[in-house]
């Protein structure tokens, strides 16, 4: 938001003179967001907020001002789309964090990826050291056909025509019948990077409910990689709005990359990783 796209499209999205510009998406989030430090699941939580809370009461034409909302709101995922490509992959770090999860799972023909960013992978594997045999799923869409899914979960809207924000009305949306069916198949899961946040808990409560069934016998390995205490604690509060506050009971084992894990452990559990799904590939220490 901060970025030269952002501005460019804001400014391009007022370009035309209307009654409605009050509703302008752009504007909506640049006042939410303006000096904050937020991360991105809380954009579509203010998407959804926005949707619900709006008032058209004193529109003449509630259909235009509908029209001019959903003219804005794709021009924000078109400027999505534009940042997003002008990301330069040359200066990637090698031997972070995310390269050595690639490379722990890069000879696994049983793994399975379901990418919730739209990071296209196979520019990451040059990086790996070979072509994985990994299974990628892209759930939000891809740059490259420029069908990236931004919006929010199934939410009741005063204005039903505002449900073009909602998730599964995009054309690129992939319904969670896969990804609940692999959770519900896997020897062990492995998050990493994603947030768990409300507006992708249909994809994964499920998932969770089940492991914390006190009639199940056996509870499949659950890893976490996390940034550190405090992002565990945000992703340990949405696991409970999941299970109705019984995280403490699942096998969850958390990898904090900053904080009180040192980096030989976090270097050692992604070799442990790499042992059960590619052998005598190289995991190499941290800098």
């Amino acid at each position: 938001m901060e970025s030269p796209t952002f501005d460019y499209y804001r400014k391009e999205s007022h370009f035309e003179t209307t009654s409605y510009s009050q509703f302008n998406v752009f504007d909506c989030l640049q006042d939410k967001f303006d000096g904050n430090d937020k991360k991105w699941i809380d954009i579509e939580i203010e998407l959804r907020d926005f949707a619900k809370n709006i008032d058209l009461t004193k529109c003449d034409k509630k259909q235009d001002a509908i029209g001019y909302i959903e003219k804005t709101f794709n021009q924000v995922r078109e400027a999505l789309c534009e940042y997003l490509e002008k990301i330069d992959y040359s200066s990637i770090d090698i031997q972070s964090v995310a390269i050595m999860a690639l490379k722990a799972i890069s000879g696994g023909r049983n793994c399975v990826i379901y990418n919730f960013n739209y990071t296209d992978l196979s520019r990451l594997y040059a990086y790996v050291g070979r072509t994985p045999l990994f299974t990628v799923h892209n759930i939000h869409g891809t740059l490259k056909e420029k069908s990236i899914v931004l919006g929010f979960e199934n939410t009741p809207l005063k204005y039903p025509n505002l449900d073009f924000m909602i998730k599964y009305q995009s054309d690129s949306y992939n319904p969670p019948d896969d990804i609940r069916r692999d959770l519900e198949e896997a020897e062990e899961v492995l998050f990493f990077g994603h947030t768990l946040g409300s507006t992708d808990h249909s994809y994964f409560q499920r998932f969770f409910q089940r492991e914390v069934d006190v009639l199940r016998t056996k509870q499949i390995p659950i890893c976490i990689v996390t940034f550190d205490a405090k992002s565990r604690r945000l992703i340990n509060r949405e696991i409970n709005n999941m299970t109705n506050d019984e995280a403490d009971v699942l096998n969850i084992n958390y990898i904090q990359t900053h904080g009180n894990m040192s980096q030989e452990d976090t270097c050692n559990f992604f070799k442990k990783l790499a042992k059960r799904t590619t052998p005598n590939i190289e995991i190499s220490a941290l800098r």
